[in-house]
């Protein structure tokens, strides 16, 4: 088994390439504690070799190098006042309408990555220290009682974190290992989103709540309405212009959508105006009405035919003038809410 890493003779963990052959020096395995030589020639790639032939497990050495590293990089930048970086996700949102009886939502202004030292709050790390039934390949922790929370630091070499781990609720950070190159990762000082090498579990986003004032809101957002010609149209309405829609007499009937279905049309329309009937609404638009039919000719642009007129339109208001109008019965198993 060739080893790039070793401990000398002080007990320090030293890489072949700062290793100077010409100062003698005592070398032993991280993994086993058996003696080793410093192999600095010509041909071969610079390694560690066990002395003896012995029954050492790579695997196991990855494993065991990973968390010593791991414990003396953290411990390092505690010491010298150096940041150990962990990138996050902060989401952006406004929650002024979730209160608001007709929106009843808050709105996402997106999300950046931010980068938070890990030693400004987890000033003690602590190698296999068990924690609520779980044994942390390295445990970060504070020495302040007001700071409760944990994170496990878990080295994965040939099995990822067990699932009861995963599952526990405790934030973790499973860095992966696939040959002792990966190991710089760890000295990067530098955990970012995204990298093969990492995998997090139990983070979740940090949000930050921006309360605008509903009346100086311009979002906009989709609404269906029913007139009081019983024509159904979509229209935009914003934010701060939301509370008048309910006070407007020349509208029976009103519909906020979330903004995830601001481009509705179609299918979707038909199902709204099928809904705001099936409700009670007395809405005559043609997607409410049984003789109603796309039209089949696939030469004409027309989209919609009257199976009880034999006529083709391109407007389903036309219902609101229809005395041949015939309403959709109400669904037996009919749910209210379409999206």
């Amino acid at each position: 088994m060739k080893n790039l890493f070793a401990y000398n003779s002080a007990g320090d963990l030293i890489h072949i390439s700062k290793v100077d052959k010409s100062i003698k020096d005592i070398f032993t395995c991280v993994n086993c504690g058996s003696e080793l030589i410093a192999r600095k020639g010509k041909i071969k790639a610079h390694h560690f070799a066990h002395k003896a032939v012995l029954d050492c497990n790579y695997e196991t050495y990855l494993h065991k190098l990973g968390k010593i590293v791991f414990l003396q990089t953290y411990n390092q930048c505690i010491k010298k006042g150096i940041p150990f970086y962990i990138e996050y996700i902060s989401k952006h949102r406004c929650s002024t309408c979730e209160t608001n009886e007709l929106l009843k939502r808050s709105c996402s202004f997106g999300s950046k990555k931010k980068k938070f030292d890990l030693t400004s709050r987890y000033n003690l790390a602590s190698i296999e220290k068990r924690f609520n039934g779980f044994v942390a390949d390295i445990l970060l922790e504070s020495t302040k009682p007001e700071i409760y929370d944990k994170i496990f630091i878990e080295i994965a070499v040939s099995h990822n974190c067990e699932f009861e781990k995963q599952k526990s609720g405790i934030r973790i950070i499973e860095i992966k290992l696939n040959n002792e190159e990966d190991i710089k990762i760890i000295k990067e000082k530098y955990f970012r989103l995204g990298s093969k090498n990492l995998t997090f579990y139990n983070f979740k986003a940090n949000i930050n709540d921006k309360k605008i004032p509903l009346n100086q809101c311009n979002k906009e957002f989709e609404v269906f309405s029913v007139l009081k010609s019983k024509k159904a149209i979509k229209r935009k309405v914003k934010a701060k212009d939301i509370q008048k829609i309910s006070k407007d007499k020349n509208y029976i009937y009103n519909k906020i959508l979330s903004r995830e279905h601001d481009n509705f049309g179609g299918k979707k329309f038909a199902k709204l105006v099928k809904e705001a009937s099936h409700r009670g609404i007395d809405v005559k638009n043609c997607f409410a009405c049984r003789y109603f039919d796309y039209n089949k000719n696939s030469k004409d642009k027309t989209l919609y035919f009257c199976s009880r007129l034999k006529l083709e339109f391109d407007n389903t208001n036309n219902g609101a003038n229809c005395n041949k109008f015939w309403r959709i019965p109400k669904p037996t198993h009919y749910k209210s809410n379409i999206f």
